[in-house]
């Protein structure tokens, strides 16, 4: 019965390793891209893709290892079972018989260990899902203090603009790292000149200009193909206008994976040609 498991494993693994050897990156992006129509899922796919081509040989190798010397693998896990049930023994408690505390024992073994195996699941998905942002590197290296919000509207950015577009942004943020992200596509945003020289620090509101603070001389200047809102503050806030870009809100709820989710902030994009802007 063992040897079906490891011989079911090594099919299943020479398989997958098959699979994702022959199916190349841009195939797995475009699937993805098609199935959910967000740039997230194919930078997912991408690296998922990657995971498989380097973990399932490895699967393969460790299996045909495991087969090829059967005798000593059967011994070493009888030898592991055996040590494990020795080690998870527990002597008599209140008169009760000595089976119940050991099985009691072993069961929040399994239990710790299941947890773990979800844990170890849950953080190995989200390596993946931050791959586009972080790769090899730290929280430190790419750029700290970046919340959870930001990266939504960065993947939202790359999703729905091209990668030649001047986008013009009205923020409550200093928006510097979207022009990191979101390269070659150009961020422009007009500073206000209370928050120019003014370090972002928790509790304190930067002063910022809405669009309807610029002029039309002004956004023609910068000639964007996209305008943003894009305001967290409670200053800045609007809550009805929380589903005033239908494709973001579209957008957000297929990410999170929640069809009733909408985000606490504005978030607005908009091509130049929604706005009558006269140069």
């Amino acid at each position: 019965m063992l040897r079906s498991v490891f011989v079911l494993l090594l099919v299943l693994s020479a398989l997958t390793a098959a699979s994702a050897w022959l199916v190349s990156p841009e195939m797995a992006e475009n699937r993805a891209f098609a199935r959910h129509e967000t740039a997230e899922s194919a930078l997912d796919a991408r690296a998922l893709l990657w995971l498989a081509r380097i973990a399932a040989p490895m699967a393969v190798v460790g299996c045909w290892i495991a087969l090829r010397h059967w005798n000593r693998t059967r011994l070493g896990l009888q030898r592991m079972a055996r040590e494990f049930l020795a080690a998870t023994c527990c002597g008599h408690v209140r008169r009760m018989p000595r089976r119940v505390p050991s099985y009691a024992f072993r069961t929040a073994v399994a239990a710790w260990l299941l947890l773990a195996a979800v844990h170890w699941g849950a953080g190995a998905r989200r390596v993946v899902h931050e791959w586009p942002i972080y790769r090899f590197r730290t929280g430190g290296q790419v750029l700290p203090n970046m919340s959870e919000s930001n990266r939504d509207v960065i993947r939202y950015l790359t999703a729905a603009t091209p990668e030649d577009a001047r986008i013009l942004a009205a923020s409550d943020q200093t928006l510097f790292f979207l022009s990191y992200y979101l390269w070659p596509r150009e961020v422009y945003q007009r500073r206000h000149p209370d928050s120019e020289f003014t370090v972002p620090q928790p509790g304190r509101q930067l002063a910022a200009y809405r669009l309807s603070d610029l002029s039309d001389a002004d956004i023609a200047a910068i000639k964007p193909d996209f305008v943003l809102e894009y305001f967290e503050g409670p200053e800045f806030v609007e809550p009805d206008q929380f589903l005033a870009d239908p494709q973001w809100i579209e957008f957000a709820r297929r990410l999170h994976g929640d069809r009733a989710h909408v985000p606490a902030y504005n978030v607005r994009l908009r091509p130049i040609s929604d706005l009558q802007v006269e140069p």
